[in-house]
């Protein structure tokens, strides 16, 4: 068994497994979405993140882990960044979210695929806008390209995780159409605990 390139088992996909894969040449391709916000005298633009701006993005990480109580779990780095989104094959992709020329938010995913519907999709990482630019939209502008990039690659679905107390989320997330699951709960292995059971194979 190799764990490579290609699937275990050393079998190449083939072109009905390639095709039910999210194409990944438009997942940081999406044109920007501008827009003027309601009731506001402010212009807002969602699109992907430049390598210029991995420290903004990383501020917004930084947040967002405050936000979520456990800013001891963050490892991120610029560097660490860097090599993840900006690499030949990306292994994630950023969106960001500017108004007014600032950035305020942004939304981290990348390609899944459900063996249930045989169907590619987007896992949401984060989603997260800073506190002062809340209730303007934002957050709404990001999912909806989101949305656009997942339908453009042939996705069945976009997924990701709430936290039990992030009512507010919550509630903004069954707004948008979003369905939450009670029955499903995170299960995780560690770097340390892949690595000690990769050593009893």
């Amino acid at each position: 068994m190799h764990i490579g390139s290609l699937n275990i088992g050393e079998v190449a996909p083939s072109e009905t497994q390639q095709s039910a894969r999210a194409d990944v040449s438009v997942l940081r391709t999406s044109s920007p979405l501008s827009a003027t916000l309601r009731g506001q005298n402010l212009s807002m633009n969602i699109r992907q993140l430049s390598e210029s701006e991995l420290p903004a993005l990383l501020g917004l990480i930084k947040a967002k882990a405050e936000f979520d109580g456990c800013p001891e779990s963050l490892k991120a780095s610029v560097e660490s960044l860097h090599e993840a989104l900006f690499a030949p094959q990306p292994l994630a992709y950023a969106l960001v979210a500017e108004v007014d020329g600032k950035i305020v938010g942004m939304a981290t995913y990348y390609s899944i695929f459900s063996s249930f519907i045989s169907k590619p999709g987007l896992w949401l990482d984060d989603l997260f806008v800073y506190e002062e630019a809340r209730n303007l939209g934002v957050g709404e502008a990001l999912m909806k390209r989101l949305c656009v990039i997942a339908k453009t690659a042939g996705c069945g679905r976009v997924d990701w995780h709430v936290s039990n107390f992030n009512e507010r989320g919550k509630k903004f997330y069954r707004r948008i159409g979003a369905e939450i699951s009670e029955k499903a709960r995170l299960v995780r292995l560690t770097e340390a605990q892949i690595h000690a059971l990769a050593t009893d194979a």
